[in-house]
This record gives structure tokens, C-alpha cells and sequence, in this order.
């Protein structure tokens, strides 16, 4: 009886190797991710300040975005030059920009170049494929970025 029961214990260790996938086969390598060249912004980072000061735009949040990241010292420097921001700036940025916001969310920028010129940082963004891409210049103000140019 001894011997029957080892040699099923054998046949049966046999047939479970057989018939147990290699680790090669179970574990099929999936395909590396495409790099689409877009960038998921940190929060605070000087991408995700334009991230969501375009986000402003879109919305047309015009107010809020001149109070949160229009440069006071060069942009908005007096009131007539912040209305006239608001009044042309913003609302030919707000028929554009929504194309430079990328990803099913529109939380993703396509940033083809990168810029940094003395206290300024330049971001080059793809809005239009078949087009160049569009600067947007960031400065320092009161230790926070803030919109140079737009």
C-alpha cells in the first residue's frame, strides 16, 4: 500500500508541474506606457500655476485670475493697465487657451521648451498641433509666481 501511495504522490507532483504555467507566461510584460510628451503638474509648482491660471481663463474667471496671478510690478502695474489686461489680454487668451489645456481632465500641459531668463521663467506650451507653440512667461512676485506675460 506504501508504494501505490508514493508512486500516486509522484504521478501527482508530476502532473501539477505540467500542467502549472512557467511565472513567464502568467505574468505576460505588459507594453511600456507611450510618452505622449504631456506633464501632470505638481500643486505649487510654476506649471501648475499656469495650469490653473488658464483654467481661470477658460472659465473666464478674469477677476479672480487678475488678483491671483497678475504680476502687480509688471503686468497689472496700474489700474488702467490692469483693465486694459482684462479687457484684451484675457478675452483674446479665453478664445485660445483652452487649447493648451490637454489630457480627458484638462489637467495636463504639453511643455516643449522651458526658459529661464534672469528672475523670469518662460514656458513654451503646445496649444495648436500644427502650430507654434505658445509662450508664457512667469516672475517672481512677493515670493509667489505670477504671470509676466500672456
Amino acid at each position: 500500500m506504501r508504494p501505490l501511495l508514493l508512486t500516486l504522490f509522484a504521478a501527482l507532483a508530476a502532473l501539477t508541474i505540467v500542467l502549472t504555467p512557467p511565472a513567464a507566461a502568467v505574468d505576460k510584460p505588459t507594453k511600456p506606457a507611450v510618452d505622449d510628451g504631456l506633464t501632470t503638474p505638481e500643486a505649487g509648482s510654476p506649471e501648475w500655476i499656469i495650469l490653473d491660471g488658464l483654467r481661470m481663463i477658460v472659465d473666464g474667471k478674469f477677476d479672480q485670475w487678475i488678483k491671483r496671478y497678475c504680476h502687480t510690478g509688471k503686468l497689472c502695474r496700474t489700474p488702467q493697465a490692469t483693465k486694459s489686461v482684462k479687457r484684451y489680454n484675457l478675452a483674446a487668451a479665453h478664445k485660445l487657451v483652452g487649447y493648451c489645456l490637454k489630457g480627458e481632465k484638462k489637467d495636463k500641459l504639453k511643455i516643449t521648451r522651458r526658459v529661464e531668463q534672469g528672475e523670469e521663467l518662460k514656458l513654451f506650451l503646445e496649444c495648436n498641433v500644427n502650430g507654434m507653440p505658445r509662450p508664457f512667461t512667469l516672475q517672481r512676485d512677493g515670493g509667489a509666481w505670477k504671470f509676466r506675460r500672456i
